[in-house]
């Protein structure tokens, strides 16, 4: 196998496109050229026992399925030069494997371009690493190929993440709109059409920003052809009726900014201030109660439990405010008063107005100290601590506060909601909702046994 070095630079650029898109997201790649087998797997994903080079060998060769459990393997196979075979991690985030796998296939492509040349120049192997680790977008698009093909002066895609940066008045995007390819479709959801000369066209996001507040919190649709937004649809309430009464279409939900994108009836991916990201734009609560359950003794897991059932209402409705805010989860029978301000009666966060008035405290600085089993104690309180393994300077004191509070509270958990949607689960001083690796540029190919 030639150009070993430059096949690992590309892998590595592939690694952090993909970082970007799912979030810390294990990869492994395995070449056979006919003779061995060769392994990057800087981050151990593959367990080497499973992982031998006649196992390997017997999939590259179409022999044997891919033996690991929890991951996507892509394998792209050729008589006459190297065969590759991509191993990706299975994270909560990977809810559509059609635009990895797409990814994948690319960047192969790219590295048997590089393997057929025998020496590249510095600019050469800077345009292909850009180019691995931005086809994300390019992935999307052609994912949608089929529900987008008269889209041709401008992608839905494209569309979308120009409205993730409109603002109207100040405020972020909120609001539906539906990307119809199908007449037929259209006007059997159409509740009102407007007049040829007053339909905004797709490429004009401040216009189309402000259409979009006429359906924002609302089960109403802006409804589009392949040029402009033609009208407003009839109630359909939920993004995943919208795609099922769209199927050949792609429709977005924007809150605050952020947009739940689906395609062809199923979940695509999310956008952000420009940005595409694999994960729901909305938490997902089933994430959570995994690695609490995962984190924490077995005899405490009913009690988490109906803790992080008791306050996701108040997330949802911080979320739909746009603001992020930290949540302090005390299962203590006799709860210790953090630094901060309290009320006289807590409020059970199970009834639905006192879960508004806990998102109003939420804007205040500090957090909500909440207590079994569901009831808020407190608010603007301060998670202070000492300075521990863990924090992240890239990241903003709501983060690292978190770190500090739990390491020094084990017996408590702290849930941030970010104001760019992701959520956060702390417990121990780690958070226990991402991974713990890192990947270095520099990792070599090993040869299999």
């Amino acid at each position: 196998m030639q150009n070993q070095n430059s096949i690992c630079e590309l892998a590595f650029a592939l690694s952090t496109g993909l970082f970007r898109y799912l979030g810390p997201t294990r990869l492994a790649l395995f070449v056979g050229d006919g003779h061995a087998v060769f392994s990057y797997d800087p981050t151990t994903l593959c367990d080497r026992s499973i992982c031998t080079a006649d196992i390997v060998q017997s999939c590259l060769d179409d022999r044997a399925e891919w033996p690991c459990a929890g991951q996507l393997a892509v394998i792209d196979r050729s008589t006459t030069g190297i065969s590759l075979l991509w191993a990706v991690e299975r994270s909560p985030a990977l809810l559509n494997i059609n635009p990895i796998t797409l990814w994948l296939e690319y960047a192969s492509d790219v590295i048997r371009t590089v393997e057929r040349k025998p020496s590249l120049s510095q600019r050469e192997m800077f345009a292909h690493r850009e180019a691995i680790a931005s086809f994300g977008t390019a992935a999307i698009k052609s994912a949608t190929e089929l529900e987008t093909r008269d889209f041709r002066r401008i992608h839905p895609i494209d569309v979308i993440l120009s409205l993730s940066l409109a603002y109207e008045e100040g405020k972020k995007c909120s609001g539906n709109i539906a990307f119809v390819q199908s007449e037929r479709d259209r006007n059997d959801h159409l509740a009102m059409e407007f007049g040829v000369e007053s339909r905004p066209l797709l490429h004009s996001a401040k216009h189309l920003r402000k259409y979009l507040t006429s359906v924002e919190r609302s089960p109403y649709w802006l409804v589009s052809d392949a040029e402009r937004v033609i009208g407003v649809s009839r109630a359909i309430d939920g993004i995943e009726a919208a795609g099922r009464a769209f199927p050949r279409s792609v429709v977005a939900q924007f809150t605050g900014g952020r947009a739940e994108i689906w395609c062809g009836g199923s979940y695509l991916c999310s956008a952000f201030e420009g940005q595409l990201m694999s994960r729901r734009a909305t938490p997902q609560k089933e994430a959570v109660l995994g690695a609490v359950k995962a984190n924490t003794p077995s005899k405490q897991s009913p009690v988490w439990e109906e803790m992080v059932n008791a306050v996701w209402p108040l997330i949802a409705f911080i979320y739909k405010e746009s603001a992020g805010c930290s949540l302090v989860l005390d299962i203590a029978e006799v709860t210790k008063r953090i630094s901060g301000e309290y009320i006289e009666d807590p409020l059970a966060l199970d009834e639905e107005a006192n879960a508004v008035i806990a998102s109003r405290m939420a804007k205040i600085d500090g957090a909500l100290h909440i207590g079994r089993p569901g009831l808020l104690l407190g608010f603007a309180c301060l998670l202070d601590g000492a300075r521990v393994e863990g924090e992240d300077r890239s990241r903003g004191a709501r983060f690292n506060s978190a770190v500090r509070f739990t390491a020094a509270h084990k017996d408590k958990i702290v849930l941030t909601v970010s104001s760019d949607g992701p959520i956060s689960c702390f417990h121990g001083g780690k958070n226990i909702l991402r991974q713990s690796f890192s990947i270095e540029p520099g990792a070599a190919f090993t040869l299999l046994s």
